[in-house]
């Protein structure tokens, strides 16, 4: 419940049974939500956790007239309890840390803090003086005799601004002792997310020791799909097929909130583009089933064969974005690659005696491309001149691998937008693409082994074979359509 809201700042009230009192700062952008919700609200109404959370209307590090109030309401309740604990976030950080001695706390957590937004003090953001910064805040840094009680400011290492951050408040304030929080970026938070994990950091902020503290903090990090998700983005580019794995495997299965892991489409686009790359064409069709269930369904049925279709594959992009078509707007595309977010139809390459060539399918015809003065028409004429073809190429000293789209513009590139554009002129990264084979599922009694992404032996008659990526392919392999059309017309 709210127990004062002011021009500026709200302070919510939620009655626990602890004999300790906790007290949250909001970070910034959540001004929203002010009156609705405060930072670990779902934590303390699960746990049972008496706290005080004040939020902000607008972004200015809670310095504002209405400080001084908002500062006595929370003592008012503060002062029946032993111990308090103050944890703030991001904009809530710095409060947590300039209030601690005001509050008497006994313990404080701030997650990613900035010592000040002052340009007088040290050096800030323009961002930050643009929205944030005015005159009632010169002089925020905060100050030695500002402190009291145990001080714990994490940071994560890898983010340029918040390791400045934790340098410069650490040479101001020796104090403090500085928790590395690795690949969790900015919000902190995300990377402990989860009740009873989070909640044993709190437990540990009222009750355990310093080593305690840094053990609870680790724990609830080391079980967190957001950590594994960072972990993972920064390994899938050279050793995709160790990701793969390790996601596949019975410990990442166990986990409640894997389904979360699996919809995470930048690090499922380029985990299957570098699997492909790495000749693991098998593997990445495999995975691509596997982790499309995950994601929509959260968990894998027991009771599937996946067939393997080689007359029909999507078209990668070097971003892990699928090729599309808008037939509304007459342009290509991009979708992430799990879970479709825009409108289009699924772009396949199908290789027929005219060589590779696009394909879409519209009521179940399947129908070509061709490009002419500027515009993409629909075809069905295999000897166009201007049939948009797949052309294979090397790079790198790797064989057909990658595959290009040429136009009489120029080069189809996927931008990281998801926009297409056809008027490249070079050929880079942006400009190659990669195919990942199509996947059909069917009722069948033998259950997939989810920690092998490899072809069962017993499956193996079903699935059909990769097409070599290489100038040896077969030109004269005909689609499923091709073969019906070549039955009628005989």
């Amino acid at each position: 419940m709210i127990i004062f809201e002011g021009d500026e700042l709200v302070v919510h009230y939620h009655q626990g049974n602890t004999d300790y009192a906790l007290v949250t700062f909001e970070g910034a952008h959540e001004t929203k939500n002010a009156t609705k919700t405060f930072f670990g609200a779902p934590v303390v109404r699960k746990l049972g956790i008496t706290c005080i959370g004040v939020t902000a209307k607008v972004d200015h590090w809670y310095i504002s007239p209405d400080t001084s109030a908002v500062q006595e309401c929370i003592l008012n309740i503060t002062k029946k309890f032993s111990k308090i604990v103050v944890i703030g976030i991001s904009m809530g950080a710095h409060t947590a840390l300039s209030w601690s001695k005001i509050l008497n706390a006994d313990t404080v957590l701030a997650m990613a803090p900035k010592w000040s937004l002052d340009p007088d003090e040290c050096p800030v953001h323009q961002y930050y003086l643009t929205h944030n910064f005015r005159d009632s805040m010169k002089g925020m840094g905060i100050r030695k005799e500002q402190l009291q009680g145990r001080l714990f400011v994490a940071y994560d290492p890898l983010d340029e601004g918040d390791w400045e951050q934790s340098r410069l408040l650490s040479r101001k304030i020796p104090e403090v002792k500085i928790v590395n929080t690795y690949y969790s970026g900015h919000v902190i938070i995300h990377s402990l997310s989860g009740s009873n994990l989070f909640g044993k950091v709190i437990s540990a902020l009222a009750y355990g020791s310093d080593q305690d503290v840094y053990s609870a903090i680790a724990k609830s990090r080391r079980f967190n799909e957001n950590n594994l998700n960072a972990r993972l983005m920064r390994t899938s580019d050279r050793h995709a097929g160790l990701v793969a794995k390790t996601l596949m495997s019975p410990s990442v299965m166990q986990l409640q909130r894997k389904q979360k892991i699996f919809q995470n489409e930048a690090l499922m686009g380029r985990l299957l583009y570098n699997l492909l790359l790495s000749d693991r064409f098998e593997e990445a069709a495999k995975f691509y089933d596997t982790a499309t269930e995950i994601a929509v369904f959260g968990d894998i049925g027991n009771n599937q064969n996946t067939v393997v279709y080689k007359e029909r594959f999507l078209i990668l992009s070097h971003h892990g974005y699928v090729l599309c078509y808008n037939p509304r707007e007459k342009t290509f595309c991009a979708r992430n690659v799990i879970i479709p977010d825009r409108e289009g139809l699924d772009v396949y390459a199908v290789k027929l005696t005219v060589g590779w060539v696009l394909a879409v399918r519209i009521n179940m015809v399947e129908t070509y491309f061709s490009f002419r003065d500027g515009k993409i028409k629909f075809t069905r004429a295999l000897d166009d001149d201007h049939l948009i073809r797949l052309v294979p190429f090397s790079q790198d000293n790797e064989v057909y691998k990658y595959y290009a789209v040429h136009t009489e513009t120029g080069y189809m590139c996927s931008h990281p937008d998801h926009r297409i554009t056809l008027n490249a002129a070079n050929l880079s990264d942006w400009e190659r693409f990669t195919l990942l084979a199509c996947m059909s599922q069917s009722v069948s009694e033998k259950t997939r082994k989810i920690s092998d992404l490899s072809v069962c032996p017993e499956t193996q008659s079903t699935v059909e074979s990769f097409p070599e990526h290489s100038s040896s392919s077969d030109q004269n392999s005909p689609t499923f359509w091709q073969k019906w059309r070549d039955r009628l017309s005989g």
